[in-house]
């Protein structure tokens, strides 16, 4: 995941040679940034709610808790520590 104040088009450079060495990738935009959602409750701005999405994510997509490196640049590193501890 990105970190502040990018997108997930940090990652643009890193997304052909990784799925052309069979990496499955998954690069979605921060909750309030690029083309995601920018709810105005600031309850939804906080760890605990942005660590959900990424598990919302890779439930929906069917991936397994076990199966899938999570890696984040920035304070996305952060956040997906807890999203791992949610999972």
């Amino acid at each position: 995941m990105h970190g502040f104040p990018d997108t997930g088009r940090v990652w643009a450079k890193q997304i052909a040679p990784l799925t052309e060495a069979g990496l499955r990738l998954i690069v979605p935009d921060q909750r309030g940034y690029g083309r995601s959602g920018k709810p105005s409750d600031i309850e939804a701005h906080k760890i605990a709610s942005l660590a959900a999405d990424p598990v919302a994510i890779l439930d929906r997509l069917g991936v397994g808790p076990n199966s899938t490196p999570l890696r984040g640049r920035s304070q996305a590193r952060t956040l997906l520590v807890s999203a791992s501890v949610v999972r």
